[in-house]
């Protein structure tokens, strides 16, 4: 009968114990996984703020490793444009920019790709056109052979009042 009872309680027990193991793990998982994707928006924002530092100091080596060779960008006035383009005018000097900040960045990360959603305010020419003002940004990164790089950009002006 003891035997039995000892049975019954061990029964009872081991699942507990069990399921209790998993809630921590799950527990250290979802903590990693957080600390991660802060990880991962932090490398991104950089990336981000290297990107309007190499568009102000017109580095072009710098920019050519932050765009992937498949981008598709979308100016503020509509105009599509990639990063063969984006490299030869920066090597031409344009465009001719006195600032350009970056600030209100959120980042959704999804596995091996992310969004990077901004506000950006920018003051100078771009072939002799003004191009100043703020605006919002959306940029697409994919993650290859271990380095984030973007492959879709698309930016808005806000219209002022």
């Amino acid at each position: 009968m003891k035997k039995m009872l000892v049975l019954f309680v061990l029964g009872l027990a081991v699942p507990w114990l069990a399921a209790a193991q998993t809630t921590e793990k799950t527990a250290v998982s979802k903590g990693t996984a957080a600390a991660e994707g802060e990880d991962v928006a932090a490398e991104l924002k950089a990336l981000e703020n290297a990107w309007s530092d190499a568009m102000l100091k017109h580095d072009a080596a710098a920019l050519d490793a932050i765009l992937d060779d498949s981008l598709v960008e979308i100016s503020p006035a509509g105009t599509v444009s990639n990063k063969a383009k984006d490299l030869a005018d920066l090597k031409a000097g344009e465009p001719k920019l006195e600032s350009f900040s970056l600030d209100d960045m959120k980042v959704h990360v999804y596995g091996n790709a992310a969004v990077v959603t901004g506000r950006f305010a920018i003051k100078g020419t771009d072939k002799g056109k003004d191009i100043s003002g703020t605006g919002r940004f959306t940029d697409t990164f994919v993650k290859r052979n271990g380095k984030w790089r973007c492959v879709a950009s698309q930016a808005t002006i806000i219209p002022q009042k």
